[in-house]
């Protein structure tokens, strides 16, 4: 049977504390990716699957899982909503490639004719580009510190409103 959010989000943080960390997240990605279609009933459980699908993408490096499915768990259990995991999904496993060129940004290492190509290249939902783009000065640099501590509350305050 598929997991529904909070029942992966448990999974998850169980993985993560376990003797062999990288051993549980992936043996726990298996059991999801190797479920059946027919199992997938809800919205939760096909989100549950992309998500297991997003750090499966990275199962050849075990740091990359690791932090990948710390910060997924994160979102998972910050987020007051399904709506809320989907729109900051993307954000999130990218979470520190974004966090680098938003920083570059902040620190007018880039201009911001970069950074629009940036936020246009990625696979955010709209809502969230269009938010990042239209944030003030120090709205982007709670932004910046929200990625660097993965507050997911922080992100869905800024991002989904």
């Amino acid at each position: 049977m598929m997991p529904d959010r909070t029942s992966f989000a448990d999974s998850l943080a169980l993985a993560l504390a376990a003797a062999k960390p990288a051993q549980e997240v992936n043996e726990l990605l298996r059991r999801v990716l190797m479920s059946e279609p027919s199992d997938w009933q809800s919205d939760e459980q096909h989100l549950v699957r992309r998500i297991s699908e997003r750090i499966d993408a990275v199962a050849g490096h075990e740091e990359r899982v690791l932090v990948l499915a710390r910060d997924v768990q994160r979102l998972l259990e910050g987020a007051s909503s399904t709506h809320a995991v989907t729109l900051l999904l993307d954000l999130i496993v990218d979470r520190e490639r974004s966090l680098a060129v938003l920083q570059k940004y902040d620190q007018d290492t880039i201009s911001r004719t970069s950074l629009l190509s940036f936020v246009a290249e990625q696979h955010w939902p709209d809502a969230v580009r269009h938010r990042i783009i239209a944030l003030t000065p120090p709205e982007f640099r709670i932004l910046i510190a929200a990625l660097a501590e993965t507050d997911i509350e922080q992100l869905e305050a800024l991002l989904t409103s």
